[in-house]
């Protein structure tokens, strides 16, 4: 038979643990939060009454409470919105141009007003049989005249992920072989994998009958 007053010392013991006794307000980011409202409310209150030491600026404490929950959301909100630009900002400016010099690609933003000089890449590194160099050089050309169409607009700060939603959204029959291209692009520039006589040719000739349209 089990015995009642062991079962009620372990339970004793499972609820006196430190986690089961900290409360809502021991939380080091709750406190964190409610102390910068604090401080944040405690600033205003004396801006407003340096100006009018009249005014009352007190609330009642339910009202209070909901300032406070809003306010908390707010500055949520803010944080997420900060760290999305940071890494943004450094993914951009750092990340991929780093990555990209190391490896050697050709960045379309250099090129956009060079269209001629892509061709001439393009055909130096196919006589020299360096076709992953020259694959790369096509997919810059394919991005140039996508600009140039108006389909995608190329910025520094835009990767190739962001160019397919552009070709999704403006133009849609590009949509199957731009996706495909660009999963080429990846696995060749970027994951190691070299490219052949055959892969350059048929991107090539993507890349003209894009030009005729």
């Amino acid at each position: 038979m089990i015995d009642e007053r062991i079962i009620r010392e372990n339970l004793d013991k499972i609820l006196s643990r430190r986690e089961f006794r900290q409360t809502p307000s021991e939380n080091p980011i709750a406190n964190a939060i409610d102390r910068f409202i604090e401080a944040t409310w405690e600033w205003i209150k004396k801006l407003f009454q340096r100006y009018n030491p009249d005014l009352d600026m007190s609330f009642n404490t339910e009202f209070s409470n909901e300032l406070t929950n809003v306010l908390k959301f707010l500055l949520i909100a803010f944080g997420v919105v900060f760290v999305f630009f940071i890494v943004r900002l450094i993914v951009t400016r750092v990340y991929l141009p780093a990555r990209m010099k190391k490896r050697g690609l050709p960045d379309v933003n250099n090129y956009i007003d060079r269209p001629d000089e892509v061709f001439e890449k393009i055909k130096s590194f196919v006589s020299q049989k360096e076709y992953t160099k020259a694959l790369c050089f096509v997919f810059v050309a394919v991005l140039i005249e996508l600009n140039r169409k108006t389909i995608i607009k190329v910025e520094k700060w835009k990767t190739n992920r962001i160019y397919i939603m552009e070709v999704r959204r403006n133009a849609g029959e590009y949509l199957a072989p731009m996706q495909e291209f660009n999963a080429v692009f990846n696995r060749c520039c970027y994951g190691g994998r070299k490219a052949d006589e055959m892969v350059v040719n048929t991107w090539y000739e993507f890349f003209m009958k894009l030009r005729e349209n």
